[in-house]
């Protein structure tokens, strides 16, 4: 998918969640936006991995993580079953899956996310902030040497100001997000049929 797509500036409050909301600009450039709750802390990596903006909420307080939602208009992402959008008037996906990869197929299955090449490794993974692009002088000594002589992109973290580069470890998950993609189509085929 390429953004451009017209979505909601956030999500209507939908009782069964099978809307399609995208992690890709939607009108007046807003995306949606994730707030992912304790249980599914190794979730939130991959979310941003994928270029999604997402928040990851520690605390147990589930009145708290709701007016987080509504105040920051934000998608909560969650486990519990006891949350629901009925209770909240808060748009809430509940993840079925155990296993953080089959979190995100999960996702990519049910259109709450799609895959924009655009979006790929764009946010800090830690912090979540949008990464800026950098010289390969700034990058100069902050960065193994090894790294520096072989690799031509820099980025950087305008918050946390951690460094990334597309290394091997990219072209991994690259792969692996290929797959996704591939199981997604495969899925969707089969659900058309």
């Amino acid at each position: 998918m390429t953004s451009g797509n017209c979505f909601p500036p956030h999500p209507p409050l939908s009782r069964q969640g099978r809307g399609r909301y995208f992690c890709s600009e939607g009108r007046g450039g807003r995306m949606t936006k994730f707030l992912v709750d304790c249980m599914l802390g190794k979730l939130v990596k991959k979310l941003r991995m994928v270029g999604c903006d997402t928040v990851y909420y520690r605390g147990k307080d589930l009145h708290e993580l709701i007016q987080l939602a509504r105040q920051q208009e934000r998608v909560i992402l969650t486990r519990n079953t006891r949350l629901t959008s009925k209770m909240t008037e808060t748009f809430v996906i509940r993840i079925t899956e155990d296993n953080p990869a089959l979190q995100l197929e999960q996702l990519l299955h049910q259109g709450i996310i799609a895959l924009n090449e655009e979006r790929l490794f764009s946010r800090c993974l830690l912090c979540n902030s949008r990464l800026d692009e950098v010289t390969r002088e700034e990058a100069e000594g902050k960065v193994p040497d090894y790294i520096y002589q072989h690799h031509k992109e820099f980025y950087r973290c305008p918050q946390c100001h951690r460094l990334y580069w597309p290394g091997t470890h990219q072209e991994r998950m690259k792969k692996r997000l290929e797959q996704y993609k591939t199981k997604t189509l495969l899925f969707l085929a089969v659900q058309a049929i």
